[in-house]
């Protein structure tokens, strides 16, 4: 990876969720937060790479903070946290409250000074990421991202995007999302997006799919387990198999 090119991971999360979820309880987010953030440090540590863990409910992160200490990493992971706007979450869904984290992240001048910024959402380790963060670097791609089936969204959990796209294209995208009328922000990103490429930035298309570990908030999904592993093992051989020849396919 080209040293000279600083990235900051930007890892979402809200503890205490704001709307029903099948993984409600806080404290099990918390300790799933915990762990992916463990994980994402012990990967990430030895390369020009920051963290920044951006929560929105206002819960107790002591255990966190604490485990920032233990590990001497208080100048390389930060954590930012605010009281969300949680009748905005109600109504609209919580891709508003993903959208309203970008924002925040912008005006409180957090994200200044980077090349790169690779989003994930907070509760899930990218074991892959590491590599496609070098592929997006090396091929100078400016947005990369995974879209989806039948071509009207996209896989808004991980992306790596540079750090003026981010300014230009991700900001504001909450007005664009109500998950009751069923426009979720993964829509709304998928619009932005061909904005970005219609301006003339340069989409990179990921080599392989991002791997996510780690159990979903939403549906309760367990990544890592056997179906979760043969799941993606087929879902990438396509993938791999399309790129090979030529052709794109959307998972």
């Amino acid at each position: 990876m080209e040293t000279t090119k600083r990235t900051l991971i930007i890892l979402t999360a809200t503890v205490s969720p704001m709307v029903d979820v099948v993984r409600a309880n806080p404290e099990a987010r918390l300790n799933d937060y915990l762990k992916a953030l463990e994980r994402w440090w012990q990967e990430f540590k030895s390369l020009p790479v920051d963290i920044l863990f951006c929560e929105n409910s206002g819960y107790d992160l002591k255990s966190l903070r604490d485990w920032i200490v233990l590990m001497n990493a208080g100048n390389r992971i930060r954590v930012f946290q605010f009281n969300g706007d949680k009748s905005l979450v109600a109504n609209l869904g919580k891709g508003a409250g993903e959208a309203e984290i970008f924002d925040e992240c912008f005006h409180n001048n957090l994200i200044s000074g980077y090349d790169y910024i690779l989003k994930s959402t907070g509760r899930l380790f990218v074991s892959n990421a590491r590599h496609l963060l070098e592929q997006t670097i090396n091929k100078g791609s400016d947005w990369a991202i995974s879209f989806r089936s039948p071509l009207d969204f996209v896989d808004a959990r991980f992306f790596i995007v540079k750090l003026e796209l981010f300014h230009a294209y991700l900001l504001g995208l909450g007005i664009e999302v109500n998950d009751k009328q069923g426009a979720y922000i993964e829509h709304a990103m998928l619009r932005r997006v061909c904005r970005a490429i219609s301006d003339g930035h340069q989409w990179g298309q990921f080599e392989e799919l991002p791997r996510y570990e780690g159990v979903g908030g939403t549906d309760g999904k367990k990544h890592s387990s056997l179906l979760g592993n043969l799941r993606y093992f087929v879902k990438n051989g396509i993938h791999r198999l399309g790129i090979r020849f030529g052709i794109y396919w959307y998972l």
